[in-house]
């Protein structure tokens, strides 16, 4: 069966969506009066006409109703029946909002009179109640129509159930293209006139009948578009139609004057209060056989003009049309072809299975597919294809082909920009938590490695004042080489060396065959036999075991080169350009975190130093106070990294042991250096220099909580410490750790008023408090510390 262009025309894009489907539904109802009117031929066609209106409207897929004034049902359509679980007798002339959910009726009745007032509802939701008691979520909408006189004559609307939205929106948006395909396309003129006879509506077919547009014409008296029709028998009958609702049709009248010498046939019927008119040219069979042609030449230019291939396939899947043929091809050579063999083999029989799918579903399918041209070029094309139907029946296929080469290009890029930006974002945060610089560079290495090949992983230090390059980390098949033997390669000349040519030109590096690029422009070295000197290999010797690619990137502070970052693979060619700007851009984030942590470790520095000039303070004036904190910062030190403490932690205990007692500066000497017991009044003013600690270092800006764990030294678990007398769960672990440390080693030292205690004895005495005045696990900790330091002599039993 030869294929006609009529059959393959796209459809256009359907108008505003609440107004045409209020107008066709009323349509509809309004034509089923047709089924007891009229007679003969005339009554034939009105039933026809009525029994699609009528299911344009019954099987439309959403739910369609009909208010008056009140908010009572008018009509209902069979979608708003299933999905309400009522049948039509049972709801006409029933309030709206008794299906409205208790809770939400009297806002119903208050949106209900906004609604009458603005004229439009767009997206209200509401929960209706079905008949068997279950509940639905809809979202409501619908529009006022009123007569001339501006009052209304019903609210025409529709609801969506929330859960089912996007597959009524594609039922709804296939419903409309059938509804604006029948009014648009089809032969016959479509118009409505209002009670006055003015014209509401009109198609594009009908408003050319007239030589104009609907534009030109809507708003329009019927005496003004048409003066001749008013002394016609036909404008009583219109007026009969709008009064008693009753159709009429005439087969065939002569039209009036400006309608020229043509054949018309009319049908006339209500739809809503208005008057429905389908007015169809039956002059002649030719006639229609050349608007054929015209449309059909019209839309093959279309087609043919078209930057999409359009594709006409038979049912068993070949070629019968082609407007543009594929890249290497002729028309004359698709013709014929079996749609799959232009793809790859690997997608031959999904496509297949896609386009077999249409054929006996009916429903359009989107599918992407690579295309091989006859040069080897490959092609992306995205394809739609849409059963063709030929009196009802499924005749084969229309298929539009788009080149997408381009967006497919774009994505990829896009993921790949995407995949750089997330590894960046990554390894940002997790460079946060990296403390020293070994951490940086085994953060570096746990992202990289899982993003590219990272069989060998090397960044190296490059020193311009030394010409120089030094090794900082490198593993080797996931193991992690010690390189602090590793010594400096020198800079090589230009033209010799890849590490030295990605320092001196400052760019990534792509190394696909690195035994190739070794022998011609590389250097590599072993450790000489005194194990500090490296000496350079041969050709020969310098390929030996050596991965087969890689990829160097430059690390840059500031537009400066001072290291290198390189991956390499055991497989040749295994890095790509993205490769590379990926590298690139994590190479960066790693030098700032490098230099990060440098800063970070001298200003560390700097705050140490700050602490050991207070700690200094002390000894210049009481060596004893001097040597108790270094004994009290080796003890607590010693306890921190048995409990597991952090290594900022372990740095807090140990520089605040340092300066525990720097308040007894404050204390006079001869109660510091008082060779019998203290009195009352001379222990308070000793337990003063905790307080006075306390001050000093809460003015000196530190990155630990110095101030905080000196402060609560003397406090005890029980709250029978000093100078707040807190408890435990107000006290830092950090000071309940110095607590202890500093019993220990103030009992186990020489005091002016009295001998040091034995070990035995501090222990024993360490346990007594143990749970009561200081913390068990930091006690037993400490009791593992003395032990230890007993067995190396540190302590004298």
């Amino acid at each position: 069966m030869p294929v006609s262009w009529g059959q393959i025309v796209a459809l256009s894009s359907v108008p505003d969506k609440e107004v045409y489907y209020d107008r066709m539904a009323w349509v509809s109802v309004s034509r089923w009066n047709l089924l007891d009117s009229g007679s003969g031929t005339g009554r034939s066609t009105v039933q026809q006409e009525t029994q699609f209106y009528r299911s344009l409207f019954d099987e439309a897929p959403l739910p369609y109703q009909s208010l008056d004034s009140e908010g009572r049902l008018l009509t209902v359509n069979r979608a708003w029946q299933e999905e309400l679980l009522f049948d039509k007798h049972e709801v006409l002339g029933r309030w709206f909002g008794d299906f409205v959910c208790s809770d939400q009726k009297a806002v119903f009745r208050e949106r209900f009179a906004q609604f009458v007032e603005e004229g439009r509802a767009q997206g209200v939701m509401w929960s209706l109640i079905r008949k068997d008691g279950s509940t639905v979520s809809v979202s409501f909408s619908g529009r006022i129509e009123r007569d001339e006189a501006g009052r209304l004559r019903r609210a025409n609307c529709i609801f969506f159930d929330l859960a089912k939205r996007s597959e009524e929106e594609e039922q709804l948006r296939e419903s409309e293209e059938l509804r604006m395909a029948f009014m648009e396309s089809a032969g016959e003129g479509f118009g409505i006139f209002n009670a006055d006879l003015r014209l509401i509506y009109i198609n594009q077919v009908g408003a050319a009948l007239f030589d104009a547009t609907p534009e030109n014409l809507t708003g329009r008296l019927m005496t003004d578009i048409s003066p001749g029709t008013v002394q016609t028998e036909r404008y009583a009958q219109f007026r009969r139609v709008l009064e008693t609702g009753e159709p009429f049709s005439i087969d065939e009248y002569t039209p009036p004057a400006q309608l020229r010498d043509r054949r018309f046939a009319v049908s006339a019927f209500k739809v809503g209060e208005d008057l429905g008119i389908i007015l169809r040219d039956v002059t002649h069979a030719k006639l229609s056989e050349q608007r054929l042609h015209e449309s059909e030449a019209k839309w093959r230019a279309l087609t043919e003009e078209s930057p999409d291939h359009v594709i006409l396939l038979s049912r068993d899947l070949r070629i019968e049309y082609v407007n543009t043929p594929l890249h290497g091809f002729t028309s004359e050579q698709m013709i014929g072809d079996y749609i799959c063999q232009h793809s790859g083999d690997s997608d031959q029989q999904r496509i297949r299975d896609t386009l077999e799918r249409v054929l006996s579903s009916g429903e359009a399918a989107s599918y992407v597919t690579k295309y091989v041209a006859p040069d080897g070029e490959t092609i992306w094309f995205e394809s739609r294809a849409v059963a063709r139907v030929v009196d009802g029946k499924t005749d084969g296929l229309t298929v539009s082909v788009r080149d997408i080469s381009q967006r497919m290009v774009d994505q990829t890029r896009i993921a790949q920009l995407l995949k750089r930006q997330t590894a960046m974002a990554q390894l940002s945060i997790d460079f946060g938590g990296a403390e020293t610089t070994l951490d940086v560079f085994r953060t570096s290495y746990q992202h990289i490695s899982e993003l590219m090949a990272s069989d060998v992983y090397i960044v190296s230090r490059y020193s311009a004042a030394e010409a120089s390059i030094y090794t900082e980390y490198a593993k080797n098949g996931g193991c992690e080489l010690d390189t602090s033997g590793m010594p400096p390669i020198p800079l090589e000349p230009e033209g010799r060396g890849i590490q030295s040519k990605v320092i001196r030109e400052g760019k990534p590096m792509i190394v696909p065959d690195y035994h190739e690029a070794m022998s011609t422009m590389g250097t590599r070295y072993k450790l000489s036999a005194n194990g500090r000197d490296a000496e350079r290999l041969s050709p020969a010797e310098a390929v030996v075991d050596l991965p087969r690619s890689a990829l160097i990137v430059p690390m840059k502070i500031r537009g400066e080169v001072f290291g290198i970052v390189q991956v390499q693979s055991n497989a040749l060619e295994a890095y790509t350009s993205e490769d590379a700007e990926l590298l690139s851009g994590l190479a960066s984030i790693t030098a700032g975190a490098i230099e990060n942590r440098s800063l970070i470790g001298k200003l560390q520095e700097t705050y140490e130093g700050v602490i050991r000039a207070l700690a200094k303070a002390i000894e210049l004036r009481d060596p004893y106070t001097s040597a108790h904190q270094e004994g009290v910062a080796r003890i607590a030190v010693g306890i921190a990294e048995a409990m597991g403490l952090s290594t900022d932690q372990c740095q807090s205990v140990e520089l605040a042991a340092h300066v525990h007692d720097i308040g007894k500066i404050v204390i006079p000497a001869e109660i510091l250096s008082k060779p019998s017991q203290l009195t009352k009044a001379e222990m308070l003013i000793v337990q003063s220099h905790v307080e006075a600690a306390h001050n000093v270092l809460a003015d000196v800006v530190l990155p630990w909580p110095i101030a905080d764990i000196v402060g609560q030294h003397h406090e005890r678990l029980d709250g029978s410490g000093y100078p707040n007398g807190i408890h435990a769960d107000q006290m830092r672990v950090e000071a309940r750790i110095l607590a202890v440390a500093d019993i220990a080693d103030a009992m186990l030292s020489h005091r002016p008023y009295r001998p040091a205690v034995s070990l035995e004895d501090t222990v024993s005495e360490l346990r007594r408090l143990s749970g009561i005045a200081f913390d068990s696990s930091v006690v037993e900790a400490c009791l593992v510390v003395l032990e230890r330091e007993r067995l190396a002599d540190q302590i004298v039993i």
